[in-house]
C-alpha cells in the first residue's frame, strides 16, 4: 500500500462532487437550481425568490450518504447570498455573506483543508447534542462553476472524520520504530505519526524534500533523528504534496530486508 491508495481516495472524493455536474441541462435539478439562484436584494417587489431547500437539502444528504466518513456539508450559494449545512442529518439554512476558505497559492481549484477542530461556517443556528469544535476533520473545498466558464456559482465544502485516512496511512510504515507525514504543498501536514504535529506546520530540515524527483531518499542527522529520509510526491485531485517516512538507522541494521518493505510502502 501507498501514494497509490492515497490518490484513489482522494479521486473518489473528487468524482462524488464532480457528480452535482450531472443535472447541467435539467430544469429541476440541483445544478439548475444554482444556475438560477437570485440575489433576494434584486427581485422585484413583492417577488419571492423560488424555494430550493428541497432540491438542495436531498442533494446534500445523497452526497452525504456517499461516504461513511463524511462528518458535514456546507454549501454556500453565492447569488443567493445563502449558507446551507447539513450535520448529524439536520439540515440548516440561514442568508447572509460567507467568505470561502483561502485557496492555497491564490488559484480558485478544489483542494483539501489539512486537519483541524470541526466548526459550524459561521451558522448560527445551533445543531442539538452536537457542539462545534469537538471533532478532528479535515475539509475537501470545491468551486461549483458556471460550466463551461470560470465564474463560480457555489462553494461545497466536505468534512470528513479521520477513520479512512488515517487507515491508509497507518498501512504505510511501523509505528514502532518509523514515523510518517503527509504534507500539503505549504508544509502543513494532514496526517502525522505524532499526533502533535496533525494540522501543524511542518519546519523541519527534512520536511523539505527534492521537488525535482517523483521520488527518492536521503540520509539525515539533524533535527533529533538520525536515519534514512524516504519521500513520495502526490500529484492527486483535491491534494499535491508529499508522502514522507523516517527511517532511523537502527531499524535498517537490525533487519536489512526492511529495504524492501519500506520501499514497497510508500510506493518509492
Amino acid at each position: 500500500l501507498g501514494e497509490g491508495n492515497l490518490s484513489s481516495y482522494f479521486s473518489g472524493m473528487n468524482q462524488r462532487a464532480m457528480s452535482l455536474y450531472s443535472g447541467i441541462n435539467v430544469p429541476s435539478s440541483f445544478y439548475t437550481s444554482l444556475l438560477t439562484a437570485k440575489d433576494p436584494d434584486d427581485l422585484p417587489g413583492g417577488t419571492a425568490a423560488p424555494d430550493t431547500r428541497a432540491i438542495i437539502s436531498t442533494q446534500m444528504y445523497n452526497l452525504f450518504l456517499s461516504d461513511q466518513n463524511t462528518f458535514q456539508i456546507h454549501l454556500y450559494v453565492r447569488a443567493a447570498k445563502q449558507s446551507n449545512l447539513l450535520l448529524g442529518g439536520l439540515f440548516r439554512r440561514e442568508s447572509g455573506k460567507y467568505v470561502p476558505a483561502a485557496v492555497p497559492e491564490g488559484t480558485y481549484r478544489p483542494f483539501i483543508e489539512v486537519t483541524h477542530m470541526d466548526h459550524q461556517y459561521g451558522m448560527k443556528s445551533g445543531f442539538p447534542n452536537l457542539k462545534p469544535g469537538t471533532v478532528p476533520v479535515f475539509s475537501a473545498h470545491f468551486p461549483l462553476y458556471r460550466a463551461p466558464s470560470a465564474d463560480v456559482l457555489a462553494d461545497l465544502s466536505i468534512d470528513f472524520r479521520l477513520s479512512e485516512l488515517e487507515g491508509i496511512v497507518k498501512s504505510m510504515y511501523n509505528s514502532d520504530t518509523e514515523r510518517l507525514y503527509v504534507l500539503n504543498e505549504q508544509g502543513q501536514a494532514l496526517f502525522a505519526s505524532d499526533p502533535d504535529w496533525i494540522g501543524e506546520q511542518v519546519t523541519a530540515g527534512w520536511s523539505r524534500v527534492p521537488g525535482s524527483r517523483e521520488s527518492g531518499h536521503f540520509s539525515w542527522d539533524k533535527d533529533g533523528f538520525e536515519g534514512i529520509v524516504l519521500y513520495r510526491h502526490i500529484d492527486a485531485p483535491l491534494f499535491k504534496g508529499s508522502i514522507i517516512k523516517l527511517v532511523p538507522y537502527e531499524d535498517l541494521y537490525a533487519d536489512a530486508r526492511v529495504i524492501t518493505r519500506f520501499n514497497t510502502g510508500i510506493g518509492v
